[in-house]
């Protein structure tokens, strides 16, 4: 999951810069903070957690473990899925891009 991350932090820098328009820079710019936002507040505990159970390894996995996966798994759900609503509702190009990939157009024959 962090390594798609860093490739849309990439993709969004190499963006600003080819635009012109300031105020697409400031969206982009606003589009990667959100999206840093909900990662970290997901990822967090989780990488809390990864560190919990490395230190206290049967402790964690008798107590903590069955009752936190589930939760830390919604997380990752979510995550994902508003990923993709911020993409949708802050970006003009990735609804561009989105439409002419994902939406078959039915072209008539003759």
């Amino acid at each position: 999951m962090s390594d798609s991350l860093v490739v849309e932090m990439a993709f969004c820098r190499v963006m600003a810069l080819f635009t012109t328009n300031r105020s697409r820079v400031d969206q982009s710019s606003r589009m990667l903070q959100a999206v840093l936002i909900m990662f970290l507040t997901v990822k967090t505990p989780e990488s809390l957690l990864n560190i919990f159970s490395a230190l206290f390894i049967i402790d964690y996995y008798l107590f903590i473990a069955p009752k936190v996966t589930e939760i830390l798994t919604a997380l990752s759900i979510i995550n994902a899925s508003a990923s993709f609503v911020i993409y949708c509702i802050m970006s003009s190009h990735f609804r561009e891009v989105f439409n002419e990939t994902m939406i078959v157009t039915i072209v008539p024959t003759g």
